[in-house]
C-alpha cells in the first residue's frame, strides 16, 4: 500500500500495531479506514476504528477528513462523509490543545485551516451532517474562545438572516449551539466575555424572535376574523423553528449574560415580551377552537386545508410560548 496506509494483516483489516503518528494521511488512505469502520464484520471494523484512533496525531488528519467530507471521492457515500466528520469532531475534542506535555497536538497551521473550512457549516442541507458539523465549530469555540475565531460570530450572524426561513433556521441553529456552549465557560474571564457577548447578540436577536413570533401570529388572524394581512417575511416552512431558536438562543443571554438581569432594560423588556407573547399565543389557541367549534361538519377541501394549517400554526406558537414562558 501507499505510504501512510495501515499496513493490512492476513485477515485483511489494518494492522494498527504499525501506525505511528509520523505516518502521512492522505484521502485514499482514509477514505478506506472510513469505509472498514462502518463494516458489520467486528473483525474487520475494530482494526480500523483503532487506525482511525491513531492517525489522530497524525499531521493533516483533521483537513483530510475535511477533505472527505467537502469533495468525496468517487464511490464514498454519505454514511462515509458523516463519519469522516464525527471523527473530526472527536479529533477536536481530544487534540485541539495540549492536554498533556508531550501529546500532538493540532498545529496552529492546521487550526487555522480547519476554522476556514467550517464557516460554511451553516450551508449544509443534510441535517446529520450539519448538526455535527456546526457541534464542532462550537466546541472549537469554547475550547479557545470567540477572540481566537474573529470570523465566526459575523458568519453566524449574517446566516441568521437570510430571507429563506428554512436557512435562516439552519443559521439560527448553529448561533444557539455556539451561545449555549459559551455560556457553559465558567471561569472569570470567560463569564465577562459572555456579558460582552450578550450586550452584542441581545438587541439582533430580540428583533428576529419579534419578527418570526408575529409571522406566526398572522398566519393565524385571518382565520379568527381578523385582516388578512400581507405574508410577513419567515411566514413560511421554517418560520416555527426560527422562532423557537431565536428565543433559546435569548434565553440563554438572560440566564448568563447578565451579572444583574433585574437592572438590565434590555433582559426586562426581552421578559414582557415573553410574557406578551404567551398570552397571544394562549388567545389564538382559543379563538381558534372556538371557530372550529362553529365550522360546518362538512368543510370544503380549501377550508379544512386552511384549518389544518391553524391547527398546526397554532401548535407552532403554543411551543414558542411554552419555550418563553419557561425563560
Amino acid at each position: 500500500s501507499s505510504r501512510g496506509a495501515p499496513r493490512v494483516g492476513a485477515s485483511g483489516a489494518p494492522c494498527v500495531l504499525h501506525m505511528n503518528g509520523s505516518l502521512a494521511v492522505n484521502k485514499h488512505n482514509l477514505l478506506e479506514a472510513l469505509r472498514g469502520a462502518l463494516s458489520a464484520d467486528a473483525a474487520v471494523r475494530v482494526p480500523y476504528e483503532a487506525a482511525l484512533a491513531a492517525w489522530e496525531a497524525a499531521p493533516g488528519y483533521a483537513t483530510a477528513l475535511l477533505s472527505v467530507y467537502e469533495s468525496p471521492p468517487a464511490g464514498c457515500g454519505g454514511a462515509e462523509r458523516l463519519l469522516a466528520v464525527l471523527c473530526l469532531k472527536a479529533a477536536v475534542g481530544r487534540r485541539w490543545n495540549e492536554r498533556r506535555s508531550g501529546e500532538p497536538a493540532i498545529s496552529d497551521a492546521e487550526k487555522a485551516e480547519v476554522r476556514a473550512r467550517l464557516l460554511p457549516a451553516t450551508d449544509e442541507r443534510e441535517p446529520a451532517l450539519a448538526s455535527q458539523l456546526v457541534l464542532t465549530a462550537a466546541t472549537i469555540a469554547r475550547l479557545e474562545g470567540l477572540a481566537a475565531w474573529p470570523a465566526l460570530l459575523p458568519a453566524l450572524t449574517a446566516s441568521c438572516t437570510r430571507p429563506a426561513p428554512l436557512d435562516a433556521a439552519r443559521g439560527l441553529s448553529a448561533l444557539y449551539r455556539v451561545v449555549k456552549l459559551q455560556a457553559s465557560r465558567r471561569l472569570l474571564a470567560h463569564r465577562k466575555a459572555f456579558f460582552a457577548l450578550s450586550e452584542q447578540l441581545h438587541a439582533p436577536l430580540a428583533s428576529l424572535r419579534t419578527s418570526h413570533a408575529r409571522a406566526l401570529l398572522g398566519r393565524v388572524q385571518p382565520l379568527l376574523g381578523g385582516p388578512a394581512d400581507q405574508p410577513i417575511a419567515g411566514s413560511g416552512a421554517g418560520g416555527e423553528a426560527c422562532a423557537l431558536l431565536a428565543i433559546k438562543t435569548e434565553r440563554q443571554l438572560l440566564l448568563h449574560g447578565y451579572a444583574r438581569a433585574h437592572a438590565s432594560q434590555a433582559a426586562l423588556a426581552s421578559v414582557r415580551d415573553f410574557v406578551e407573547l404567551a398570552a397571544a399565543a394562549s388567545s389564538a389557541e382559543l379563538a381558534l377552537r372556538r371557530a372550529l367549534d362553529a365550522c360546518p361538519l362538512a368543510p370544503t377541501a380549501g377550508a379544512a386545508a386552511a384549518t389544518a394549517d391553524a391547527l398546526l400554526t397554532a401548535d407552532a406558537l403554543l411551543k414558542v410560548a411554552l419555550v418563553a414562558a419557561k425563560s
